[in-house]
């Protein structure tokens, strides 16, 4: 069963000038450790092999960091680690930041510990999380204390303590001079995002952070111009995160709304009074998943239930004008399905879902749907009709009008269509972004896109991928196509080396290399949207170092002259 909290547990990571390679992991032990048995006790505890805590004695652990040894980028995240000896429930446990360093292990006491001497439960941090081995402090308020001690003096001290209560309750910890090993001994474990300098060039013009670990994310703008973004882990004990931020500066604080075992791409749109709708699927239950986070962050998950069918994978979510929730999914060929194509309306306040779309054909998941709502409310799907990767298939495009479903190819002929993207202009004309493998060379493709015009697709090449790689770990959202204000088409577009930009305000399309590397870096999935000014933003993933994966996003400034100049796209 999936489980859903209000938790903020995902690392946070502060923006950097230049995105970071591989995030890596340091670990720091104490400089001073000790405890004091009391807040009157002037026993001195700095040579014990145990820590001590216990509330009604008031028992409470000093740690001091030296973080001079970290070098590089930003604090992404700061975890304590302690080993328990005995006693339990390290939930009860609360850790505090301690801004005054000058104390000594060796001379510490109650009466002389340092200021602030007495803190209230409502200024801890974070509380204790147990770990199988070990009990960890694990929070971004943490990576956030850490960061500041880091610009500022260089030295962390933490106090941990349980609120006074009435119980006699003593836990004990190793002490660095008690632990048998290192993995005993009380350790500050913190991963920095390093500085850039690997050869990953930014372009000009544009604005690069990172945001949080995941794979797969999907962002929006909400309606007040505030940046909405989602992502997941991957995993048989996975999450979904959800996190809003002015910018891309942040701070990003994500909220983890879901638990359990999900599978990507999600999608993320915000209506017009400010909801955000979360959609991916969910492997434990075999269906398409839904989740609303208000702007207050409250959480409703109006439940989809398609029996006796593994579906709901490739979502893609469009809302009406009048705040109706689409979303289009997949059925794959890969558990028996004929017609693959899911097409679901939420009204408010239940979903109605349409499990095979008629016509739609048979195809794998992987590939991506899109969908789009016109001015009379009817959706408009593109989809990618193909049982492999590199099989032969076509692009197909299909609207609900009031005969029903009607579908129709618009490429064929080998291996088309790959991650479409949808947008519907002014007078509701669909347009389309895609990627064509080449021919008998699958790492290569080409970047076209298309708009239906008086019943004609006029088709064109946009530009050229060189280092395309396919799986599920990999292109599943390729390319992202948006119109702007006067329905002229931006589109990002990224494989293994470059995410890429292209747009085309006259007669010729503007191009731009936002980033590259010169090694496989990017997982080839790029969600873009337009903001207020009509300026792109594109979320995308890469491989982190002991996480998941890296949600990083890049933004272009928006031109100092208005959005009817087009210089800077040049």
């Amino acid at each position: 069963m999936r489980k859903t909290v209000f938790s903020v547990i995902i690392p946070l990571f502060i923006v950097l000038a230049i995105a970071p390679a591989q995030s890596q992991q340091v670990v720091i032990t104490p400089s001073d450790d000790s405890w004091i048995a009391g807040l009157g006790s002037v026993e001195l505890k700095g040579n014990n092999a145990r820590l001590g805590i216990c509330p009604v004695a008031q028992y409470w652990i000093y740690l001091k960091f030296d973080l001079s040894e970290l070098s590089g980028g930003a604090i992404a995240d700061a975890e304590l680690r302690l080993v328990r000896i005995d006693g339990s429930r390290p939930e009860e446990i609360s850790l505090y930041h301690i801004p005054d360093d000058n104390w000594s292990e060796a001379t510490l006491n109650g009466p002389n510990r340092p200021a602030p001497q007495t803190l209230e439960p409502s200024e801890a941090i974070t509380i204790g999380i147990e770990k199988p081995a070990y009990d960890a402090w694990h929070s971004p308020d943490l990576a956030a204390v850490a960061q500041m001690e880091l610009d500022g003096d260089g030295v962390l001290t933490l106090m941990l303590r349980e609120d006074p209560g009435s119980t006699f309750d003593v836990r004990h910890f190793y002490s660095k001079e008690g632990a048998g090993n290192q993995d005993q001994t009380p350790r500050l474990v913190i991963t920095q995002a390093p500085d850039a300098g690997d050869g990953e060039t930014l372009a000009d013009a544009w604005s690069l952070a990172s945001v949080a670990n995941g794979v797969k994310p999907s962002f929006d703008f909400g309606p007040d111009g505030a940046i909405h973004v989602m992502a997941m882990t991957e995993e048989t004990n996975g999450l979904v995160w959800y996190a809003r931020a002015d910018s891309i500066l942040g701070p990003w604080n994500p909220l983890t709304v879901a638990t359990g075992y999900f599978y990507g791409p999600g999608d993320i749109r915000v209506a017009p009074n400010g909801d955000a709708h979360l959609a991916w699927h969910d492997h434990d239950l075999q269906n398409p998943s839904h989740i609303i986070v208000s702007p207050e962050g409250g959480l409703r998950i109006p439940p989809i239930d398609t029996p006796s069918s593994h579906d709901g994978w490739d979502n893609s979510l469009a809302i009406d004008a009048n705040g109706g929730v689409h979303q289009a999914s997949v059925f794959p060929s890969q558990f028996g399905a004929v017609e693959c194509l899911q097409y679901g309306f939420f009204d408010g306040a239940n979903w109605t879902y349409e499990r095979n779309v008629p016509n739609s054909g048979r195809f794998m998941y992987g590939l991506n749907t899109s969908i789009a709502i016109d001015g009379m409310g009817r959706p408009h799907i593109a989809y990618c009709e193909s049982t492999g990767w590199t099989t032969d298939g076509d692009l197909k495009y299909a609207v609900k009008t009031q005969q029903g479903w009607q579908v129709s190819s618009v490429v064929t002929g080998g291996a088309r269509g790959r991650f479409p993207t949808l947008a519907l202009d002014h007078w509701d004309r669909p347009h389309i972004a895609w990627l064509d493998l080449d021919d008998g060379a699958p790492t290569k493709a080409t970047v076209r896109y298309g708009v239906l015009n008086s019943d004609q697709w006029e088709i064109e090449d946009v530009d050229r991928l060189e280092n395309v790689a396919l799986g599920f770990g990999d292109a599943r959202k390729s390319t992202s196509l948006a119109l702007d204000n006067e329905s002229r088409p931006h589109i990002a577009y990224s494989d293994k080396r470059t995410v890429r930009y292209a747009t085309k305000p006259f007669a010729e399309w503007q191009r731009t290399t936002v980033l590259e590397s010169p090694e496989d870096r990017y997982h080839s999935l790029v969600v873009m949207r337009l903001d207020d000014d009509q300026a792109p933003a594109i979320v995308f993933w890469e491989p982190a170092q002991e996480l998941s994966g890296l949600v990083r996003m890049a933004r272009m400034n928006a031109p100092a002259s208005g959005v009817n100049d087009w210089s800077v796209y040049k």
